[in-house]
């Protein structure tokens, strides 16, 4: 067991798509709300051989924020572990209109990219994150403010990445058909959290690979409910 449970629901979400590719999620996250560090078995995923330690949805576990977040990946840092962040959209944020508190949170998130490996996100993500409208800008600004690398999610538009050696661009694999959209940035991550043998741009392709089969649903990555659980989905190809 490398996780507390809480004695409270399974989170869940709905995620709803319109036809002008615009989502929205519906959820209802208890377990998500009273996640702590303590919560965490750190020295147990060391044990298994864990190698990369991936912090998703931060702006829903209120308890991480303040100082949480810092200290595992600091943590995971300190023991040779690639870490991993995602920048994604927090519920508070409401474009054209910053409060106090969402400052505050995005302060909390800012100390904790010293002891990221990689920040994740799309576009609009990073670019209210960061408050610049220049996706290289607010990929720099990440830079300084610590993180190792950025990955940027660009939909049909494929993938970037900005380093200390400079801005590398990946374009989108094409694909015949769309049979899902949903997931494919998780199933993105999943694929480039796997794939740590690989120089940065061989696994940015290979990610990119991953995406198209998932969008034109030529290999399901997502487990699927059953009586008895969630089925295992297969490996990725290019997975180390």
């Amino acid at each position: 067991m490398h996780a507390e449970t809480k004695p409270v629901g399974t989170g869940r979400s709905i995620a709803l798509t319109w036809s002008t590719n615009q989502r929205h999620f519906v959820s209802s996250l208890p377990n998500t709300h009273l996640l702590e560090e303590s919560d965490i078995n750190l020295e147990g995923l060391l044990r298994a051989g864990c190698r990369h330690l991936y912090r998703a949805d931060i702006w829903f576990a209120d308890r991480m924020l303040p100082s949480g977040n810092a200290s595992l990946l600091r943590r995971a840092r300190e023991e040779g572990m690639e870490t991993s962040l995602d920048i994604n959209w927090d519920p508070l944020w409401s474009p054209g209109r910053v409060s106090e508190r969402t400052h505050e949170r995005i302060a909390w998130v800012k100390a904790v990219l010293p002891y990221v490996s990689f920040v994740h996100g799309n576009e609009q993500e990073l670019s209210f994150f960061a408050g610049n409208q220049s996706m290289k800008q607010c990929a720099q600004l990440l830079l300084q403010w610590g993180a190792g690398a950025v990955i940027v999610h660009r939909g049909a538009r494929g993938c970037a990445a900005a380093t200390a050696d400079g801005w590398l661009e990946i374009p989108a694999v094409p694909v015949t058909r769309i049979i899902t959209e949903t997931g494919t940035g998780d199933v993105f991550t999943a694929a480039f959290l796997l794939m740590d043998g690989l120089p940065l741009d061989e696994r940015l392709r290979a990610c990119a690979a991953t995406a198209a089969r998932h969008l034109q649903g030529t290999q399901c990555y997502v487990p699927r409910l059953t009586d008895g659980g969630a089925e295992s989905g297969p490996r990725f190809e290019g997975q180390t």
